[in-house]
């Protein structure tokens, strides 16, 4: 009887060992790739769940597409009802050497963490909690899942957080169509953190107006910075601070000087604003005074002296400009016209294309026609290249979807064309009485811009072809090159936020929108050249000159928005973008609508004006306005290292947009 239970002990203990040997054989129920070796995931959402069963070829399918998107990892977004499905996608998955990560609610969820631990192989879990914007965040709950981000439908939200360098784990594609592989693919190095990161001091302060403001407005915009987690009062009455904490209200004023008292648990800050009369009495304009300019007769030769003058259909009205005209251009004179303009007598010139201003060139002693030769020809990169010696005529241009006809003011063609035609099918001439008329005809839209440089007794015609966007997703701008332009610089601040002078102005708002849309158009493949890398001024005249000089494929001006402030700013608000030539409206269209989509900002639209930087037909060459810096809310988002990862992630999508000649589907003004 006492050797019965040695017996069994015996039996037990080899059937331990056997049960081990055999567990020891079977598959471990641990994922195949842990917490902490997972770097991108591939999302299972909900609907591909209610599609599924654990029989389907859907599996198969979903580890291939996971595999191709390069992620290493599943991640489960989605409700656990059937734990039988969910139990066979977890071991597939892990056969598969494929990690399993699940989404839990932590707030209904979690004590399924550890029962679903014991039973699934699964690498780690994250957290779901959904911010603002309706972003998916999934906060840590293992070592290792720093942070996974489920990336938007653009990758404008996914991008900025790798700007601005925070953690997380990317999830690289989506069974819901959703695929960011190639986002990740392009962001392999390190982010350069945007420059003007904002950082909001709860201390109070008026930055807005400037002290010893003076005005005869009823009213004016009063801002500044205060703690946007206590009560502020302006003049004893309660005033919103915005969530970067910043406000603005307007203030009503007495004649004479007013006091803005803001105060805010203890403390206090103020500012007087003058309001002073209009001026009584009427005021009797004093006669014109002639300038040097004189009358000239028909024939008679004149040469552009202004670096950028305009070729007028009126000449006393300056928003009548047909064409820019370059420094050196050299035209016929049909007609000569006295008039007063502002507080001068000067003349006007008309030409056989338009009317030049006598402020914007000087008259030539020689009156003989220009005889031009057709010297040579050349190829570089996507411009081709006429040079024509013996002149510098002004050329007035009509262009079309598949030609371009040049006027070549008071020219003679000596001698035949050149043998060559370039990117042009045909080129051909007609010698009229007061000038030469160049024709180039074209594919269809194979034209992307075109220029006329003058020097040494020389014009060259600058056609430049349209270029594409690369078959390599990764790098579809590669060899593409955009000029961008920090507007102002150094002294000139241009519009000012709250903070007034002592926070990021303008000029520090454009310099840190243009690094950041660098490093993002880099990343693309593009060759991006800059105005200014630093705090520099340039002139607006030596901006121009950069952008002739340059040739790029596209020009973007970076600008942020101003208004009077005897206006209430907080309603005004919004991204615009301006053209002059047909060639950048597109461009701007682009810009206005995919920078207002993803700062979620209103869209004011594509604007025509005769900007000075954008007066160049060689590419579309756009002014983009980014968001007012008066409007507290707006410039809290202009600042800051979100906004401006996000707008130079919109910059970069609008020019793949114009490259490939999309339209927005929605342009509201």
């Amino acid at each position: 009887m006492k050797r019965m239970p040695l017996f069994f002990s015996v039996l037990a203990v080899l059937v331990l060992i056997v049960v081990a040997a055999v567990i020891a054989l079977l598959p471990s129920p641990q994922a195949a790739v842990t917490a902490q070796q997972v770097q991108a995931l591939y999302r299972i959402t909900d609907s591909f769940v209610q599609q599924l069963d654990s029989k389907a070829p859907q599996l198969d399918r979903l580890f291939a597409d996971a595999k191709n998107a390069g992620a290493n990892s599943l991640l489960w977004d989605a409700p656990i009802q059937d734990k039988k499905l969910f139990g066979e996608v977890a071991k597939q998955t892990a056969k598969q050497n494929l990690g399993f990560v699940v989404a839990l609610n932590t707030q209904t969820e979690p004590k399924e963490k550890d029962s679903l631990t014991k039973k699934y192989p699964i690498s780690g879990f994250c957290g779901i909690d959904i911010s603002d914007n309706e972003l998916k965040i999934y906060p840590p709950q293992t070592e290792g899942l720093q942070q996974i981000v489920l990336p938007d439908e653009s990758g404008a939200e996914f991008y900025s957080l790798w700007a601005q360098a925070t953690p997380m784990i990317p999830v690289t594609a989506g069974t819901d169509g959703q695929n960011h592989i190639v986002l990740c693919q392009q962001l392999q190095s390190p982010p350069v953190i945007p420059q003007t990161t904002l950082t909001p001091s709860p201390v109070l302060s008026i930055g807005l107006p400037l002290p010893d403001q003076k005005t005869t407005a009823e009213q004016h915009f009063v801002a500044g910075m205060a703690d946007p987690a206590l009560p502020l009062l302006v003049n004893e009455q309660p005033v919103e601070v915005q969530k970067g904490g910043f406000w603005g209200v307007v203030v009503p004023l007495q004649e004479g000087e007013n006091t803005i008292i803001a105060t805010q648990e203890g403390q206090t800050a103020s500012l007087i604003i003058t309001r002073t009369k209009p001026k009584e009495g009427t005021w009797t304009p004093k006669d014109p005074v002639p300038d040097s300019s004189e009358a000239l007769e028909a024939g008679q030769f004149i040469q552009i002296t202004s670096p950028l003058a305009s070729l007028l259909s009126n000449y006393e009205d300056d928003d009548t400009i047909l064409q820019t005209v370059y420094q050196g251009a050299v035209a016929q004179v049909e007609e000569s016209v006295e008039f007063t303009r502002g507080k001068k007598q000067t003349h006007a010139y008309r030409i056989n294309s338009g009317w030049i201003l006598a402020k914007d060139c000087k008259p030539l002693k020689e009156t003989s026609s220009q005889q031009l030769t057709a010297a040579n020809f050349r190829k570089e990169g996507r411009n081709s290249i006429f040079r024509f010696e013996g002149g510098t005529p002004l050329v007035a241009a009509n262009r079309t979807e598949d030609s371009l006809s040049l006027f070549l003011s008071g020219a003679v063609l000596d001698g035949s064309l050149w043998t060559e035609t370039g990117m042009a099918q045909t080129v051909t001439f007609e010698q009229k009485e007061n000038g030469l008329i160049l024709r180039f005809d074209f594919p269809q839209n194979a034209l992307w811009g075109w220029s006329v440089d003058y020097a040494d007794n020389a014009a060259e015609i600058i056609l430049k072809a349209t270029p594409e966007l690369t078959e390599n997703p990764t790098l579809p701008l590669e060899g593409i090159t955009i000029l961008l332009d920090a507007g102002h610089g150094l002294d000139d601040l241009g519009a000012l936020g709250p903070m007034g002078a002592d926070g990021p102005t303008e000029k520090d708002l454009n310099l840190g929108v243009a690094l950041a849309a660098k490093q993002r158009l880099e990343q693309l493949g593009a060759i991006v050249l800059m105005s200014r890398e630093e705090d520099v001024f340039y002139t607006l005249e030596e901006r121009n000159r950069q952008l002739r000089q340059t040739k790029p494929d596209l020009f973007i001006a970076l600008h942020h928005n101003s208004i009077p402030l005897t206006k209430n700013v907080n309603e005004v608000h919004g991204v615009e973008c301006y053209y002059f030539y047909p060639s950048g409206k597109l461009l701007a269209q682009n810009l206005a609508d995919t920078v207002s989509r993803f700062l979620q900002r209103d869209n004011r639209g594509e604007k025509y004006n005769y900007f000075y930087v954008t007066r160049s037909d060689i590419c579309p060459a756009v002014l983009l306005e980014i968001g007012f810096t008066p409007n507290p809310a707006e410039y809290s988002s202009c600042a800051d290292a979100e906004g401006i990862a996000k707008t130079a992630y919109a910059i970069s999508k609008a020019v793949e947009d114009t490259l490939q000649g999309k339209k927005p589907q929605i342009n509201e003004k």
